[in-house]
């Protein structure tokens, strides 16, 4: 399945892009049995934010043994993040790392699998947060989906408020949950299986921005078994401070988004082809709208871009979204199955 450079089935190994740095360990304090999960954080002068992440993993109320590992991807030694971090060389389960050199964002998300030993890696953004009962809950969830590969939590936004379910239900997911957009977000909370993400080859820096979907439609293309949690919001997601807000990127996300609705579009035969590529032209306006409200700012980039985009949309293309975009959720509600063993 190829695309623009873009191949979701085709699985390289990224790791070995910058293999040849080591990331130095500056303290390491590891338990004697190898636990089941490690919360991972990458960092890059965030401080501030780093220390709320890093206590909301450390403060977790569970019994269930994991460890922490936070990896630096600013070689400056002695600076803020480093400071913070030498207050927790007491903590009997977080290690931290400094990459010798800056290795990227994308490869040093992939260098948290790497210094991980566990069956389990939950990704934890340094602005993020977990809330207190992440690993419980979660736990709860793997033992009654013991095939899993990857699991994906509930979060909320910083902008948004948290929510609230009675119920537990999950999505097995596939290909074609994905022709509207990436409807699991950002990797946060990402629980993965760390052999299988190896195996993957990590993330890819020719996918950037669109880093986390790509692994997720790999995943899926590999048969590993990914899904989707709808729960009580298990983890907060800041927006003010991300990267993912700047024009450039944002034209880069719906970039990516339109090739990967065209890959999803070639499976796809007869009036059904016809329909979904025609409710496709509203649909990256939509996306494109959604990051605008995401921002409170429009960029003359942005408004340039959004313009270009509705000359191709039409009042067919309109009705033909509003309408596929309904079935598409209906069904993808119908597929999703409770989960009744698991306490929130």
């Amino acid at each position: 399945m190829e695309n623009s450079g873009i191949d979701f089935f085709k699985i390289e190994n990224h790791f070995k892009e910058t293999e040849h740095i080591p990331s130095i360990p500056v303290f390491e304090n590891h338990r004697k049995e190898v636990p089941m999960f490690t919360i991972a954080i990458p960092t890059y002068k965030r401080a501030d934010y780093l220390k709320e992440a890093l206590d909301s993993a450390i403060n977790q109320a569970t019994d269930i043994p994991y460890e922490i590992i936070v990896v630096d991807n600013n070689p400056e030694r002695n600076d803020e993040t480093e400071l913070l971090m030498m207050k927790y060389t007491d903590n009997q389960y977080v290690s931290y790392y400094k990459n010798a050199e800056n290795i990227g964002l994308v490869s040093n998300w992939n260098r948290l699998y790497l210094l991980s030993r566990t069956e389990w890696v939950i990704m934890l953004h340094d602005d993020d947060i977990l809330l207190y009962d992440f690993i419980d809950f979660h736990y709860k969830i793997l033992n009654y989906l013991p095939d899993s590969s990857i699991i994906y939590p509930s979060y909320y936004t910083s902008r948004s408020p948290k929510c609230i379910k009675d119920n537990i239900r999950y999505k097995k997911l596939s290909i074609d949950d994905f022709i509207f957009g990436n409807i699991i977000g950002p990797p946060l909370g990402m629980m993965f299986k760390r052999q299988d993400f190896i195996a993957l080859g990590g993330f890819s820096q020719d996918s950037y921005p669109s880093i986390d979907e790509e692994v997720y439609l790999r995943a899926i293309c590999a048969n590993l078994n990914c899904y989707k949690i709808i729960s009580s919001s298990k983890a907060m997601y800041r927006i003010e401070v991300n990267v993912s807000i700047k024009p450039q990127t944002i034209i880069g996300f719906i970039a990516n988004g339109q090739k990967v609705s065209n890959l999803i579009l070639q499976t796809k035969k007869g009036l059904s082809k016809i329909l979904y590529k025609e409710a496709l032209k509203t649909n990256d306006v939509i996306q494109l709208n959604k990051f605008i409200n995401m921002t409170n700012f429009v960029s003359p980039e942005l408004k340039r871009h959004l313009l270009e985009l509705k000359r191709y949309e039409s009042k067919i293309s309109k009705i033909l979204y509003a309408f596929l975009n309904v079935w598409e959720r209906a069904v993808y509600r119908f597929k999703c199955s409770n989960i009744n063993s698991a306490k929130q």
